[in-house]
């Protein structure tokens, strides 16, 4: 796979104590509302990479992000979204997002599961909010990855009255 230098590539995903991303049905398992504020918060103004389930099962009307890629085998897929485009392999999407941005500027990655799988082998960054709870009707799981290629570089845990506890955590690929 070809990765455009020059970027920063991360990765934004919440994951449960099982390492559930999605549901059988696949729906988001969680909605943490302070969550859904950070990570939309972080992405604002960013290039952001999804694959077309996970893009149809998110927040689509609350994005304010630069552009929008989305990954679909259909070749009539319509996002229904200004600022999107369409792809069909990740190469594309990373095309793509290096033409849309300047050097060392942040491109984020937004899963589904085999997208976050292609990505772990070259991104920069983790952006992980870990729901502290396990679901057992899990669909699509966060793929197992080598703990020691990263860096802890940020942990804050979250109380929510609302519903799970949560904690924001970012990771830095060791050099």
């Amino acid at each position: 796979m070809i990765v455009p230098e020059n970027r920063i590539y991360s990765i934004m995903v919440a994951i449960s104590e099982n390492g559930v991303i999605a549901l059988q049905s696949g729906e988001l398992p969680f909605n943490i509302e302070a969550d859904k504020k950070y990570y939309l918060g972080v992405i604002e103004n960013k290039i952001w990479i999804q694959a077309r389930k996970s893009f149809e099962n998110g927040p689509k009307s609350e994005l304010r992000t630069k552009h929008n890629i989305i990954l679909t085998n259909n070749t009539d897929y319509k996002p229904g979204l200004a600022n999107s485009s369409t792809v069909h392999s990740i190469e594309g999407a990373l095309k793509l997002a290096s033409q849309l941005t300047e050097n060392d500027e942040e491109i984020f990655i937004g899963g589904g599961m085999n997208l976050y799988s292609q990505a772990l082998s070259f991104v920069d960054r983790l952006y992980m909010t870990r729901v502290h709870q396990s679901y057992i009707d899990g669909g699509a799981f966060f793929p197992a990855f080598d703990w020691k290629l990263w860096k802890q570089v940020k942990s804050q845990f979250h109380k929510n009255s609302q519903g799970p506890n949560f904690s924001i955590e970012i990771y830095q690929r060791k050099k």
